[in-house]
């Protein structure tokens, strides 16, 4: 996973539509419990939970595999850094 520190929740999710742009396969996989629609409907509020939100909204999931060459590495590292700067330049 990757953290990018004072992002939006908006900022990661243009990141990710931006690195999905280069086909590499980006996704948000720890959601916080109380948004979880089973802990929502007990009464938990992700309200009382900042810091799970906090990390939670600048937090990105990328590829992670055994066959991950340099290569490649190269091609998702190149991505993160042209989506980062797409997206903070466009702010």
């Amino acid at each position: 996973a990757l953290r990018i520190k004072d992002f939006t929740e908006e900022q990661r999710d243009r990141m990710i539509d931006e690195i999905a742009k280069s086909e590499v396969a980006v996704n948000v996989h720890f959601i916080p419990m109380p948004m979880l629609s089973f802990f929502s409907s007990l009464g938990y509020d992700i309200k009382n939970y900042p810091q799970a939100y906090e990390n939670f909204k600048g937090e990105i999931s990328l590829p992670i595999y055994p066959q991950l060459d340099e290569e490649k590495l190269d091609f998702i590292i190149k991505a993160v850094k042209d989506a980062y700067l797409k997206v903070t330049v466009d702010r």
